[in-house]
């Protein structure tokens, strides 16, 4: 049953289009939120049934040394907030994302079927990803309602991005990129844990599908890393077919393009589309990301106590006012530009100190790790408790050195 309830919120873990209040309550009580606490209890349960202790390892540790210190910081900076209360509800958000996915992954580290349990949670989220970008084409083209009821359950299938005339279909997570994100850990997950090949990839197939029709640079960004870091550490093996058909496909291409010249003025008009801007950094919104970055520098760079307390956490759209009018969620659209802007530069340490250290002690989460940090160059998940949830444990599975080992790679003594 912990199992079972373990797979449910992984597969819900980023559901944040589901309201279990059903828009009644002070907040949006979301799959991730209710179901936490149950499984904490639950895998405290079956260790306790298991006879195994729970045991904080030096890894885990330094992970909530580090991550305390960075909330540290942040919750300094709201006192710095120009709007407190917005920016106090922002930092107890982002305390309780970071808090609850490290205690789930020390609580579940030890279990034996990890990887078999993440790979079918992230399989099961394909249902909804499935029900959701259907309603959600649906409610954009005006055949479909923008949100419905289950009892006292509301779906929200509204708010999309677009592009060009396309949706930016998102399945159950309430924004595009971060549905990328989220679609990029569930396919790693899928590639490490399934064990039935078949199922293995018809999982990879149906990521692959619902990725692309979120149509996000920053999740590409994310997937490229990923598979780039599990190509060099050798976890990724590109069979000689793949590499043939690459071959043979652009052969075919080159053939046909000489066959019939007329193709390249097709392809032209084809990047000129909404879709393909969305890949291009001249589109109008690539460019408006590096302004963000450069803006948020300036503010950070204004005075020194700007420097080192910040505008205060979620504060960002008050500096913001003239390019995001009205809009109480405007950000500089960079987790590093952000955490330097809004709480200070020594959260910017910290938060690159919780990329540096998996990615350079290795294991089996650095490829993720670097997806992550490649992601939020262009975006922040402060707010994505998957991302919270692999940052824990990488620092959680990073590899530790045998005692024999380390004293054979220590200098010797002198004298």
């Amino acid at each position: 049953m912990s199992g079972a309830l373990l797979g449910l919120w992984i597969a819900l873990i980023a559901a944040d289009r589901i309201d279990l209040l059903g828009d009644r309550g002070p907040f949006i009580l979301t799959p991730f939120l209710a179901l936490t606490p149950l499984v904490i209890a639950a895998e405290l349960v079956r260790r306790r049934m298991q006879g195994r202790r729970l045991t904080l390892t030096r890894s885990a540790v330094a992970y909530a040394a580090v991550s305390s210190l960075l909330l540290g910081a942040v919750l300094a900076s709201v006192f710095h907030a120009e709007d407190l209360p917005t920016s106090a509800a922002r930092a107890t958000l982002l305390v309780a994302d970071v808090v609850s996915t490290f205690v789930v992954a020390v609580v579940c580290a030890d279990r034996d079927d990890l990887s078999l349990v993440l790979a079918r949670g992230a399989a099961a989220s394909f249902v909804l990803f499935a029900l959701f970008d259907v309603r959600e084409a649906l409610w954009f083209i005006g055949r479909g309602p923008e949100s419905m009821r289950l009892g006292s359950v509301l779906l929200h299938f509204d708010a999309l991005q677009n592009a060009g005339p396309l949706p930016r279909l998102a399945g159950p997570v309430g924004d595009g990129n971060r549905a990328g994100f989220v679609l990029v850990f569930y396919a790693a997950s899928i590639a490490a844990g399934e064990r039935r090949r078949w199922l293995r990839n018809v999982g990879l197939a149906l990521a692959s599908i619902f990725f692309l029709v979120t149509v996000s640079r920053s999740a590409t960004m994310a997937a490229v890393a990923t598979f780039g870091m599990a190509s060099l550490a050798g976890r990724v093996r590109i069979a000689p077919a793949a590499v043939l058909a690459v071959i043979v496909a652009f052969s075919v291409g080159t053939v046909a393009m000489l066959v019939r010249p007329t193709l390249v003025s097709h392809a032209a008009y084809a990047l000129e589309s909404p879709l393909a801007e969305r890949v291009s950094t001249n589109e109008g919104s690539a460019e408006g990301h590096l302004e963000l970055i450069e803006r948020g520098v300036e503010t950070a760079s204004e005075s020194v106590p700007r420097a080192i307390a910040g505008v205060g956490f979620g504060n960002a759209y008050r500096v913001l006012q003239d390019i995001f009018p009205g809009n109480r969620y405007g950000n500089f659209h960079s987790l590093y530009v952000t955490m330097l802007a809004e709480s200070g530069v020594f959260a910017l340490i910290l938060t690159l100190l919780l990329f540096a250290v998996p990615l350079s002690a290795g294991g089996a989460w650095r490829p993720l790790v670097a997806g992550a940090a490649a992601f939020n160059i262009f975006y922040q998940a402060t707010a994505e408790p998957v991302f919270w949830f692999l940052l824990a444990f990488a620092w959680l599975a990073m590899p530790r050195r045998s005692v024999s080992a380390a004293r054979e790679d220590a200098p010797p003594a002198a004298g």
